[in-house]
């Protein structure tokens, strides 16, 4: 006899995964909400047909038509390795809290991700390739 996966496994996952997860009641209207792994787990086991689950989105930015995630804000801890988006490479630095460190997050050019540093150098090129092609 075959198992059957729970139909709510992938959220379960999620959870051992450490994301943050957002909520939402299937029969309304309402905004999905972010929410405790407690609750979650709650909601599955008291209201299984109730609810909806999701991994809360990334926040994104647009530039010359490529998105990527919004670069970092904070710095992070001490001996981190984060992405450093550029208009001719992307490299990878461990976090001193340095001049150059402080420089890179304050100009928004940092990112926990190869991939999103990657988005955000193509975004760069592109538009500094649209400015010198509408230069008169």
């Amino acid at each position: 006899m075959e198992k059957k996966e729970h139909p709510h496994a992938h959220v379960l996952r999620w959870i051992a995964d450490g994301e943050e997860i957002e909520v939402c009641r299937i029969s309304s209207d309402e905004d999905w909400m972010a929410t405790s792994y407690s609750s979650v787990l709650v909601r599955i086991a008291a209201f299984p047909d109730e609810w909806q689950f999701r991994i809360k989105p990334i926040p994104m930015c647009e530039l010359a038509g490529i998105k990527f995630p919004v670069p970092m804000k904070e710095a992070p801890t001490h001996g981190t390795k984060i992405w450093v988006a550029s208009v001719d490479e992307i490299f990878c630095i461990t976090w001193c809290g340095e001049d150059d460190d402080k420089e890179y997050l304050s100009a928004g050019l940092c990112h926990t991700t190869e991939e999103a540093a990657k988005a955000h150098s193509e975004a760069l090129r592109k538009v500094n390739l649209m400015a010198i092609e509408g230069a008169k």
